[in-house]
């Protein structure tokens, strides 16, 4: 007790006993302390869902999803939940959501769509070309990863010759490789084995 009468503060070799002590309780939860006490929380979609890490249950100022395009509509919604604002960061021309064959053969069977129907769409597409995905979405029309070759392909093929290749051609040690290493792009004519 202080001269006052009132009890005296803990030390801090005390208050540390009393933390170490509460996380290593049955009760405690580990993962939720750290989810409930950081600035920065990441994980994959699936992994932020888990009760378990407690994560669904606090509110973010922002939830960044990276890789949205590849999401389906379940795997977005357990993230965007914990959020005020989302930022959805994502490529609908690169992979697809993925969903297993039995997944498709149902969703076929239960509401007569074909395989390649706009049920097994991405959100992220349906939202980026919407009205609103015109409004507020923003395209990165500047790529550092591919070669010239490359990302004039890509560009063609996919993005109505939007894409531009910001680095510049690959060095000249490159034409030392075999003929068939040393070009930017090659084709193999595959046709004759069937």
């Amino acid at each position: 007790r202080t001269k006052h009468g009132f009890p005296a503060p803990p030390s801090s070799q005390s208050r540390l006993y009393c933390r170490i002590a509460t996380l290593g309780s049955p009760d405690a939860n580990f993962a939720e302390f750290l989810a409930k006490s950081r600035t920065v929380v990441a994980g994959t979609l699936v992994g932020i869902g888990s009760r378990g890490a407690g994560i669904t249950q606090n509110l973010f100022d922002w939830v960044i999803i990276d890789e949205a395009g590849r999401a389906s509509s379940s795997e977005l919604a357990v993230a965007m939940q914990a959020g005020h604002r989302v930022l959805l960061v994502g490529d609908h021309k690169q992979l697809p959501p993925m969903f297993s064959q039995q997944v498709r053969d149902a969703v076929v069977q239960q509401f007569g769509c074909g395989e390649e129907g706009a049920i097994f769409q991405s959100d992220f597409e349906r939202v980026f070309d919407s009205e609103y995905g015109r409004q507020v979405g923003v395209t990165l029309l500047s790529q550092y990863r591919m070669a010239p070759n490359i990302g004039d392909l890509v560009s063609s093929c996919f993005y109505d010759e939007r894409l531009e290749t910001g680095r510049g051609s690959p060095p000249p040690y490159y034409e030392h490789l075999p003929g068939e290493l040393s070009q930017q792009v090659t084709w193999v004519d595959m046709s004759t084995l069937g």
